[in-house]
Formats: C-alpha cells, sequence, structure tokens
C-alpha cells in the first residue's frame, strides 16, 4: 500500500473510469451506434466477432471535419449540448462527451469518417492524429477491413478492436459469457434504437464459434407512411424475430396532462419474461418495482391460464410460466436529473412517476378488461388522483378470503391456503412440524390467522391431490405456525405407534417423549399423502440415478419439428449438451432470421409416455426447460455431475442434492405418477400396513409434505398427567369433525 494520500496516474483513473460507463462488448456496440444515430444516420451495418471482443459500425450520418475528429474520444468532448439547460430539450441518445473516451481506455480505437462537402476521408487511431486516407486499411477479405468513403457521400466508420485487452481479468469473465446472451443484449439496445428512429436501416452481422459469418439482423422494411403502431410491431419482428404473430398484439394507447402512452401487448401469452419493455422518452424504463407490480396484475387475473388449452396432454397445477409480451413507448417532458441516474443513461425512477405509472396502469387493465380478464376499469382521473397510492397498494388484485371451516371436509377435495402475511420458515433440513400443547389444530390455526382462508374445489376425480404449488417449492419449507411450540422430527415419526386408521383417511399415531418433546403426543397422518411422497423419492432416486450415469431408456421420435423463433433457436443451441443429458436429442434448423425449427430426434421413456404425441405440450416443456436454465431458475446438472457417483450404490445416492437440475416437466410427471399410484381416501389398512407405511415415511428426506406441497402429518393433542386428564381439556369443549370421529 502506498504512503500517503497521491493523484492516480492518468492511464490508470482512465481505465477505472472505464469500468463504470463500458464494461462489456455490447455496451460499448451500444454507445457506438446511439453515437450514429445522433449523427443523423439512416443506415447501419455492424459487425461483431463475439470471440475477439472487436466490432465495426459504419453509418451514412453528416461525417467530421478532421477538427472535430481530432476531439472524438477526448474525455467530456461533445456536440450534443453546452450547458445543463439543454438537456431540457435534448433529442439524442447521448450528451455526457465519455463513451468513445472510456472505450478507447480499454480498446483498440480507429476511425474513419468524411463530410458530404469534403472530397477525402480522414483516419484517426485513438489517441492519436487524424491523417488523410487514401487507401484501404487491414485484409480486403477480413470483414473488419477499413475502406475510405466515396465521393459525394459522408459518414464514419469505428472499428473497435480487443476490448478489456488492458483488463485481462475482465475480458476473460466476460469471454465466457454465452453468445446467446450477448446477442440477446445486442438485440435489445437495437431496437431501442428504433423506438425512437423505426426508419433506420439496420444491418447486423456476427462470426460464431467456428468463425463463419451469420446474419443476425436484418430490419430495412420500415417505411415513414406505416403508423405508429405498425412500426413498432414489425421494429419487434425484424429486431427478435416471429415470437408471436403479428395479428396477436393489441394497441394501447392514453393521453393526460402532457403524457402520453402507446404501445403493444400480446392476447396471448409467451414463456420468456424478458420481452417486456418500457421506453420513456426513447430510453429503457428499468423500475423493478413497477415492472414486479405489472406482472403482478397480469398473474392476478388470471392472464395465460388458459395457454394450456390447446394441448392434448392435461396437467395438474402450473407447470409451466406464462407472461405478457409488451411495448410501452411513454412519452413526457424531459427533466434532467432523470438523465444521470444510470451509466447506461437508462431511467430508473421518473420525476413525472406520479402521471405515468397511473396511465401504464390505465392501459394495461383497459387490456385486460377488454380480454375478458377483469373488470371494466375505473376513469383514468380515478386512477391519476390515487397517485402513488395506485402502485403501492395493490390490495384489491387479491382474491376474497374464506373462512378456513372446510380444512377437514371430506367433499372439498382440493384445497389452497392463501397466506398473505410474511411467515417465518423453517430450514427443511430440520424437517421438523409445530404444533400447540393440548388444544385442537384447527381452534390453534384460527387464533393465530384469523386473516386467512381455504379456497375450495369439488372434484369428482379420485385421483386428485390437495393444494397444488409451485414447483419451485415442492420440495421446500415446512411454515413454522407462531406460537406452537411443539416440534416433530423424523427421528420421532420413526419411533411412532400406530393406533387405529382414521375413516379409511388417516392413521393415528402416538409419539413417546424424549429430549424435546415431554409428554406423549397424538399425531394424525394422511394416508394418501403419506404414500404419495414415498412413491415420490422413490421415483426421483431412480430417475435421477439413471440420469447420472446416463443409462435411461430413450425412444427414438419421427416427424417432430416444433416451429421456435431465431432467439430461441440460439437458446436451444447453446444448451444443446444440457438436454443431451437428460436424454433430449435435437438439432437446430434456421431456414432464415424469421424461420427456425426444433428437430426432435428422441426422448427418454418417462417422457415420450407423457406426452403421447402431442407436439404442443411438448413445445411447452422443453421452452419451460430451456428458459429456466437461461433464468438460472434451474441449475445445469453438467455443471454437477460427479464421476463418483458409478461407484455409489442407488440406496446411498444423495438425490436431493440434483433437485435444483430437475426440469419441471419431469418434476409433474413424477409428482403425478406418485399422486396416482399412492393409497386413496377410502382404502382400508391394517395396522401393519400402517406401521410399514410410517416406517417408510420416516425414511423420507423430507417426509412431511405430499407431492404438492400440502402437510402430511398433522399434531393433535399433547397427553400429560399434571392436573388429571379433566384439568387438561376442561377448557376445550369437545367439538364435532366432519372428516372423522376418535372415540378413545
Amino acid at each position: 500500500m502506498a504512503d500517503g494520500i497521491n493523484k492516480l496516474d492518468p492511464k490508470v483513473s482512465r481505465v477505472l473510469r472505464s469500468q463504470v460507463v463500458t464494461v462489456s462488448l455490447i455496451s460499448a456496440v451500444r454507445e457506438v451506434v446511439q453515437n450514429s444515430v445522433d449523427a443523423g444516420a439512416t443506415a447501419l451495418q455492424i459487425i461483431v466477432d463475439p470471440f475477439e471482443m472487436s466490432f465495426m459500425v459504419k453509418d451514412n450520418g453528416c461525417g467530421m471535419n478532421p477538427q472535430d475528429l481530432d476531439h472524438v474520444g477526448c474525455q467530456h468532448f461533445t456536440s450534443k449540448i453546452r450547458s445543463l439547460n439543454d438537456l431540457q430539450n435534448l433529442s439524442t441518445f447521448g450528451f455526457r462527451g465519455e463513451a468513445l473516451f472510456s472505450i478507447a481506455s480499454i480498446a483498440q480505437v480507429t476511425l474513419v469518417s468524411k463530410r458530404s462537402d469534403c472530397n477525402s476521408s480522414w483516419i484517426r487511431d485513438i489517441p492519436g492524429e487524424s491523417k488523410l486516407f487514401k487507401a484501404s486499411k487491414g485484409d480486403t477479405s477480413y470483414h473488419f477491413s477499413l475502406q475510405p468513403i466515396s465521393k459525394g457521400e459522408s459518414g464514419t466508420t469505428v472499428l473497435v478492436r480487443n476490448i478489456l485487452y488492458n483488463v485481462p481479468v475482465r475480458r476473460k469473465i466476460l469471454a465466457n459469457e454465452p453468445l446467446f446472451k450477448t446477442l440477446l443484449a445486442l438485440r435489445e439496445d437495437l431496437f431501442q434504437v428504433l423506438i425512437l428512429r423505426p426508419e433506420i436501416s439496420i444491418k447486423v452481422s456476427y462470426f460464431d464459434q467456428l468463425r463463419q459469418w451469420k446474419v443476425l439482423i436484418s430490419s430495412t422494411n420500415i417505411t415513414k407512411d406505416m403508423d405508429h403502431f405498425l412500426k413498432l410491431s414489425q421494429s419487434f419482428s425484424n429486431i427478435f424475430g416471429s415470437v408471436i404473430p403479428l395479428d396477436m398484439f393489441t394497441k394501447v394507447s392514453v393521453k393526460f396532462k402532457g403524457c402520453s402512452v402507446t404501445g403493444l401487448i400480446s392476447k396471448c401469452p409467451i414463456r420468456p419474461k424478458e420481452f417486456q419493455f418500457i421506453y420513456l422518452n426513447g430510453r429503457k424504463y428499468t423500475n423493478q418495482a413497477f415492472q414486479k407490480l405489472i406482472n403482478s396484475i397480469f398473474q392476478t387475473t388470471g392472464f395465460g391460464a388458459g395457454g394450456l388449452s390447446d394441448t392434448l396432454v392435461k396437467t395438474v397445477g402450473k407447470p409451466f410460466n406464462n407472461y405478457p409480451l409488451i411495448i410501452l413507448d411513454v412519452r413526457c417532458p424531459q427533466v434532467s436529473e432523470d438523465l444521470m441516474q444510470d451509466p447506461a443513461k437508462n431511467i430508473i425512477s421518473s420525476s413525472y412517476a406520479h402521471l405515468l405509472h397511473p396511465l401504464m396502469l390505465r392501459v394495461i387493465k383497459s387490456f385486460l378488461s377488454h380480454q375478458g380478464y377483469m373488470p371494466n376499469s375505473t376513469p383514468v382521473v380515478n386512477d391519476l388522483e390515487e397517485n402513488n397510492n395506485a402502485i403501492s397498494n395493490n390490495s384489491n388484485l387479491l382474491p376474497s378470503k374464506k373462512t378456513a371451516d372446510s380444512i377437514l371436509n371430506s367433499s372439498a377435495r382440493m384445497a389452497k391456503l392463501k397466506t398473505y402475511k410474511k411467515i417465518k420458515k423453517t430450514s427443511p433440513a430440520f424437517r421438523q412440524v409445530d404444533s400447540g400443547k393440548i388444544k385442537p389444530i384447527l381452534d390453534k390455526l384460527k387464533g393465530i390467522y384469523p386473516q386467512e382462508g381455504f379456497d375450495t374445489e369439488k372434484s369428482n376425480e379420485k385421483n386428485d391431490c390437495c393444494i397444488p404449488t409451485s414447483y419451485s417449492n415442492s420440495f421446500g419449507h415446512i411454515e413454522k405456525l407462531e406460537g406452537m411450540d411443539f416440534k416433530l422430527d423424523r427421528s420421532q415419526l420413526s419411533k411412532a405407534e400406530v393406533i387405529r386408521q382414521v375413516d379409511k383417511k388417516f392413521i393415528l399415531l402416538k409419539i413417546p417423549p424424549n429430549e424435546k418433546v415431554a409428554c406423549i403426543m397424538l399425531i394424525i397422518v394422511d394416508q394418501h399423502a403419506c404414500d404419495e411422497r414415498i412413491n415420490l423419492e422413490n421415483y426421483l432416486m431412480d430417475f435421477l440415478y439413471q440420469v447420472l450415469k446416463e443409462s435411461l431408456v430413450t425412444q427414438p421420435v419421427s416427424d417432430c419439428a416444433i416451429d421456435i423463433n431465431i432467439t430461441e433457436g440460439y437458446l436451444f443451441k447453446h444448451y444443446e449438451k444440457e438436454f443431451k443429458k437428460w436424454s433430449i436429442s435435437y438439432e437446430i434448423k434456421m431456414l432464415n432470421l424469421e424461420t427456425c425449427f426444433l428437430m426432435v430426434s428422441s426422448l427418454p421413456d418417462v417422457l415420450t409416455m407423457k406426452v403421447q404425441g402431442d407436439k404442443q405440450f411438448l413445445k411447452n416443456a422443453l421452452l419451460q426447460m430451456v428458459h429456466d436454465l437461461k433464468n438460472s431458475v434451474k441449475i445445469p446438472i453438467t455443471n454437477m455431475c460427479d464421476k463418483n457417483v458409478f461407484n455409489i450404490p442407488r440406496d446411498k445416492f444423495e438425490w436431493w442434492k440434483y433437485l435444483h437440475c430437475l426440469p419441471t416437466m419431469f418434476l409433474e410427471i413424477f409428482n403425478s405418477k406418485a399422486c396416482r399410484s399412492a393409497i386413496m381416501f377410502g382404502d382400508s389398512l391394517s395396522i401393519s400396513e400402517c406401521s410399514l407405511l410410517i416406517k417408510q415415511l420416516s425414511q423420507c428426506h423430507i417426509p412431511f409434505q405430499c407431492a404438492h406441497g400440502r402437510p402430511s402429518a398433522i399434531p393433535l393433542l399433547e397427553l400429560s398427567t399434571e392436573g388429571g386428564p379433566s384439568d387438561q381439556f376442561s377448557g376445550y369443549p369437545k367439538k364435532s369433525y366432519l372428516d372423522y370421529n376418535i372415540d378413545t
């Protein structure tokens, strides 16, 4: 460490400062492209080499004379503003005069520029001086070769090579970035350009891993005579491919007090969440709390709930995610403070949020109302009067609550517990169930959670299970009921004594005293949930063991071409090895910039039996899997493969370590299979059969939840001799229960 405080060397400070403004290949491309657009360019040609961390942008903008060319790349040199007051009427992307300076601090930058009134082109290698440019520079067979600009024309070519060459650790990290993420980020930045300048012609090419030349984007078909909504939809299609048909977009628009919101919302749901764009005066609006609220509105109203109705294969619960595709172009008076919140010049919090948020919520609610998802919205003025309350208070979106009297109603075959109070969770490692002393659990529940309710849904199918929950929690935590100090763990369950079967639905157990519990406890166990949990863990152990040992039985698939968009095609190409690990084989066929097919050739036997030739269900399942991998919802099992697993016997295999890798579609299959093969309500069991079930349950990794998250065991009473039996129960009148009757 240096002695005292000293000024940094200018070279060091430039490199450190550059990391704040430009930190990746794509952010550098974005800054250069935005400079071209600010220079009045109507045509852009972009070439990217992600593996060499290099790119070139060629435009037909106004160009620069030699004097201005010498100022390019100098810190705080800009032609956009002269004072802070100019920010109020800013019509360009850039304004700080830092982008090219920062890029030149971590890369090798060469510029060629020419004005239309100048006969010659000029070239400059930053930080050198500009020179007359007459001959080509570089290998003409290489796409990064620089050419003089033709006489009578104007424009600028920017060549950036070896980004982060002087920051090797950072460069190595970015070099490991998946190609699909790099290309998706590039698409998003170019789509932002088209929001403000949709008529600009953009052509993008790149080099792939095999050093082959690929065309990524061609947006050349948008004309001035198109209406605003058609420009938006066509721009989206040009950049991202055919994510949805253009006729599935719905136009939305509203204006109020100098603010306006126009845009498109998809009538059909899509799998990825990232296709939700809000632009404020052409800049990305990245208020995460507000975007979360928008998604909660769509989810609460059930948008996309029928997205799987077109499949022949039926599913339980919600195995696949559905999101709306949203493009909102928001305009309002410009505030200089809003422009200085983020190095990427995004807007995180708008000074006009008190007007813009209700306006955006208005168009969303109006869209949902017209699509039949919610009643007609109140007038705009009412929304605006609520101001921030309209955003923070969304209690009107919550479903109405019902009483808890039907918790043990045998006629209610499905139930969902909706909890809106934050509850402390117990780590699944402890595998504990908490209970109260003596008093029946229903009375205790009502006293603790009067605000909770149970939604019940009758079902005539014997195999229906209770409380279908999200699969991310299917193997998760047992919620701690505050105020109940009894704890039941797996070791106590193994010592339990079966008393009898109750009403052919439950098993009554007696838990002996131990170091944790001073008195005998009565526990009631759901026989269906108990057997379902046992079956599920056996299925998962076998399946994951075969996956890691690469011994899954597969079935060939013929004539299975699934249409996907280009962005999804790059995703599937990146995760091809991961799918192969799950015995799913395919190849990607990209016919052009809009047409892409996933050619599935083989599937594991368990998936083939579920799919039964339903191509739409298979498409939903595979898309959910690839997006879960992209969003890190699931961990690639290729990252967790242990060579020692081949030497581990099946009964010693710790299968639960791989649950975060298990694709949703397989989890749904085994949940359903475990449910349908389990002992049902109404099945009579002997004492010995009950004892065997409890013994097997005590050996489960997560013994106190069924496959769908419903508790499999509930503490009833604590039996104590203090004060005598009559004193123990004198304060609690006996109640009759609908589902069972215990006479002891």
